[in-house]
C-alpha cells in the first residue's frame, strides 16, 4: 500500500497541475454545452477502473480520497474522477526526487519529452523537500456522460503505458537518481 504522504502528493499535484486544460473541449466558444451527437455511455466510476486493473492483472489499493493508486517499479500511479471538469485523470509521480538545484537540467529534459513524444503532460516542482524536485505526469480523458468499455480501455492502456515508459526514460538518462531498490 503506497504511503498517505504519496497518495497526497499525487492527489495533490495533479489535481493542481498547471498544464490543465483551460476550458472544457465539450463546450462552445459561447460557454453552452455541446449538442450530443452520440449515443450514451455508461458512467465511468471508480469501480470500473479498479475492474479494468484487476482483470489485468494490476493490483491497486482501495479507493482513497476519490482515487485508486498503484506502485509500479520507480514510479507510483493514481487515477481518479476530476468532477469539475467531467474528466479521468491517470496521474503519476516519479520515486527519484532530484536535488533543486538541478531544476534547469529537468526542465530542459521535460521540454525535450513534451516536442517528441505525444503524451504524458509533464511536470517538474518543488516537492515537499524544497532540495527536492518532483516529476510528475497527468494524462486526462473527458468523459462528459460517461465512457464505454472500449474507451476505457483503451485510454487506461495508454495512460498506463506513457507514463511508466515516460519514468523508464527518466531512469534511462538519469541513472543516478535511481537511489531505491524495487520491490
Amino acid at each position: 500500500m503506497l504511503a498517505a504522504q504519496t497518495v497526497w502528493i499525487i492527489l495533490h499535484h495533479a489535481r493542481s497541475n498547471p498544464y490543465r486544460p483551460l476550458s472544457n473541449p465539450r463546450k462552445s466558444c459561447t460557454g453552452k454545452e455541446a449538442r450530443a451527437s452520440m449515443s450514451a455511455q455508461p458512467e465511468l466510476t471508480l469501480g470500473r477502473v479498479e475492474t479494468w486493473l484487476s482483470q489485468r492483472g494490476i493490483a491497486a489499493g482501495p479507493e482513497e480520497d476519490g482515487a485508486v493508486f498503484m506502485g509500479f517499479p520507480g514510479c507510483d500511479i493514481g487515477v481518479y474522477l476530476h468532477d469539475d471538469e467531467a474528466a479521468l485523470v491517470v496521474a503519476g509521480m516519479w520515486r527519484g526526487r532530484p536535488a533543486a538545484d538541478r531544476l534547469d537540467e529537468m526542465r530542459a529534459f521535460i521540454d525535450a519529452q513534451h516536442r517528441s513524444t505525444y503524451g504524458p503532460d509533464l511536470a517538474v516542482t518543488p516537492a515537499h523537500d524544497s532540495s527536492r524536485l518532483l516529476l510528475s505526469t497527468q494524462m486526462v480523458a473527458y468523459i462528459g456522460a460517461g465512457m464505454s468499455d472500449a474507451q476505457l480501455d483503451a485510454f487506461m492502456d495508454m495512460g498506463l503505458g506513457m507514463t511508466r515508459a515516460f519514468f523508464s526514460t527518466v531512469e534511462e538518462r538519469f541513472p543516478e537518481l535511481v537511489t531505491w531498490e524495487e520491490d
